[in-house]
């Protein structure tokens, strides 16, 4: 299978590309610069650098790929929730919007986009303390860009999962998941390995599992 990756060099993105190569999947991603990737030459992986909502680039990047998956996210300078944003304010529904159209007309038959707990309504089923920091500090860019986008591919005509994990560790772990599709049932852990979430995307690539549904993912 051929995918095109979006967001691979980010922190869960570099987990999705390793793995993805090491299960013998044909990789294509759009970096701005392909230094900062986990793996940067692969036989299996083509690199296209550029900024990743540039229309030109997604038609030839998309060539050939059956699947789609975006780890994109609206990013902080640090995890400091005051940090100020490294990211264009709008990065994921602006390429989102770019995106849709290109994937329909290619005929794309699986779309899967990492989105966060805490997104629309399943901002109900996160702690009192969180929902205060989404409203009251940086991380309220991300978290209304998520919205944004997510409105536009519940939308689109494509065969999309969208994701709400919980907060992620970069802890190299492969946990079960408890997938949700409301309300959040007590997690094991306060937190998902970003190889947990990882594994569990590429396990959705020609399934239907999930088929146009938005689910919360927690271990």
């Amino acid at each position: 299978m051929r995918i095109l990756l979006l967001g691979a060099s980010g922190r869960t993105g570099k987990q999705l590309l390793q793995l993805a190569l090491n299960q013998g999947l044909e990789v294509v991603v759009i970096v701005r610069n392909a230094q900062k990737l986990a793996v940067s030459r692969h036989p299996a992986l083509q690199v296209y650098e550029g900024e990743v909502d540039n229309p030109t680039l997604l038609k030839q990047a998309i060539t050939g790929c059956q699947a789609v998956i975006s780890s994109l996210n609206v990013s902080r300078k640090n995890d400091f929730p005051w940090a100020p944003l490294i990211s264009p304010v709008d990065l994921m529904s602006r390429t989102m919007a770019t995106l849709l159209p290109i994937a329909e007309e290619a005929a794309v038959q699986q779309l899967i986009v990492l989105s966060a707990c805490g997104v629309g309504e399943s901002m109900a089923v996160t702690p009192a303390w969180f929902r205060w920091i989404i409203r009251n500090t940086n991380v309220r860019f991300p978290y209304a860009d998520h919205e944004k986008q997510e409105k536009l591919i519940v939308a689109s005509k494509l065969n999309y999962t969208l994701i709400r994990p919980v907060a992620l560790s970069n802890t190299h772990k492969v946990l079960p998941v408890i997938v949700s599709e409301g309300k959040l049932p007590k997690p094991r852990f306060m937190s998902l390995p970003r190889l947990t979430l990882a594994s569990f995307v590429l396990a959705l690539l020609g399934t239907k599992n999930y088929s146009r549904k938005t689910i919360i993912l927690s271990a």
